[in-house]
């Protein structure tokens, strides 16, 4: 499967995120459904672009004419090295 490589980077900024609003609520600060809102928003926000990238690079890795040096696709440049090789 070919994709960018994101996930992990988004997951652990979302335990991160996650503990400090779960902390946020059992210090009284916020409520659950706030802190749990809150979360979630910024997931989304963050993650959006990379979703839209990251399925550029599989829909591109499954027609390889739609490879080029400006894709998404994380094997773009090799695709390209065994075209003109």
């Amino acid at each position: 499967m070919i994709d960018r490589g994101d996930g992990v980077n988004h997951g652990i900024a979302d335990a991160a995120n996650l503990a400090e609003a779960l902390k946020a609520v059992c210090d009284g600060k916020v409520s659950l459904r706030e802190a749990v809102g809150t979360y979630e928003a910024e997931v989304r926000k963050r993650a959006a672009p990379a979703v839209i990238l990251s399925r550029e690079a599989c829909l591109d890795a499954h027609d390889w004419s739609k490879i080029k040096s400006g894709s998404a696709a994380v094997l773009a440049k090799r695709a390209l090295i065994s075209k003109e090789g």
